[in-house]
């Protein structure tokens, strides 16, 4: 039985990748930074849960000892502020700590879940593709330079010190088990008429359940160095928005929010948040990533990984099912 040690596993991705590890039969030991938020944890039975943070590299280097693969699922995901220390602390720094842990301990596999951001995206009749040059940068955003930054640096700890290293690159995961929420506050907002409008926009959105499938299939199959992106169903906002409000059996958002209106809101939303020293979800930078189109192929994962395709659908109706069980 492999024993795999998975940091950032109290998220919506890390929850759900440990159902899934728990059901193939490993050894699973969820790190969580704090007690209460393994709240969801507690009830998946053949998970050990244990508390430390990813930037504390000695503790990383004891939970390491006697792990066959390291997973590291955790990450500030943070747009605003669009520069923090914070932000690139636990997306660097602790993914340093986790190459030398892992080389230190000689783990067998680590699985670093990345971003699909650190590849260039494309449009319906050229799709991005794990070819694509980075050009994240032009947007300013803490968040994806580190991540793009990280993964750099796994692939020169693979070169160069001959770590053993797979890299997901996730696009828009959809789908139960987002606690805090995360991605699902999208599908919230629309569930409870909170988005009066849509943006003329679009990505790539997929499965949860799918991902975690193919970072479990990705410990054997996954070949050392390279970078799997782990997408799905590639569409505008306002069809995404449409889906959901059908599922969730409320009227979708009938305007759409010209780029002009859409960036002043934006810029105007930065500004305020500065001003009062306050986070925005809404921010110019966010609102530009809205604005552009930003989609995504998974033939690479599909081919090498037997990455599945579940159907948006069904990732939205169990979303909504699960908010709605636990009250959300």
């Amino acid at each position: 039985m492999k024993k795999v040690l998975i940091t950032g596993a109290s998220g919506f991705l890390g929850t759900n990748l440990c159902i899934e590890l728990v059901s193939r039969g490993y050894e699973v030991n969820a790190v969580v930074s704090k007690p209460e938020s393994a709240k969801f944890l507690k009830n998946i039975e053949g998970v050990s849960i244990s508390v430390s943070n990813i930037l504390d590299a000695k503790k990383l280097k004891t939970l390491t000892v006697g792990m066959d693969v390291v997973i590291n699922c955790a990450a500030n995901t943070a747009l605003y502020p669009t520069r923090s220390e914070k932000i690139r602390a636990v997306n660097i720094t602790g993914v340093e700590h986790l190459i030398e842990a892992c080389l230190e301990n000689k783990v067998d596999r680590f699985i670093q879940v990345g971003t699909a951001n650190s590849f260039g995206s494309g449009t319906l009749d050229n799709l991005g593709n794990e070819s694509n040059p980075y050009e994240g940068a032009r947007y300013g955003l803490d968040y994806i330079d580190s991540k793009y930054e990280a993964q750099n640096k796994i692939l020169k700890a693979v070169k160069e010190s001959g770590l053993d290293a797979v890299i997901v690159n996730p696009t828009f995961m959809i789908g139960p088990n987002d606690v805090k929420p995360s991605s699902g506050a999208m599908v919230l907002g629309i569930r409870d008429k909170k988005v009066p409008a849509y943006t003329s926009g679009g990505k790539n959105f997929v499965y949860v359940k799918d991902v975690t499938i193919g970072i479990a299939n990705a410990i054997d199959l996954g070949k050392k160095g390279e970078c799997y992106i782990l997408g799905s169903h590639n569409l505008t906002y306002q069809a995404f928005f449409e889906l959901t409000a059908k599922l969730a059996g409320v009227k979708p958002p009938k305007m759409k929010l010209p780029n002009a209106i859409a960036l002043g809101f934006g810029r105007l939303n930065s500004g305020i948040a500065k001003l009062f020293n306050r986070p925005t979800a809404m921010s110019y930078e966010a609102m530009k990533l809205s604005t552009e189109i930003h989609y995504y192929s998974s033939d690479k994962a599909i081919r090498e990984l037997n990455f599945p395709q579940t159907d948006i659908k069904i990732a939205v109706e169990e979303g909504l099912n699960w908010f709605k069980k636990h009250n959300y």
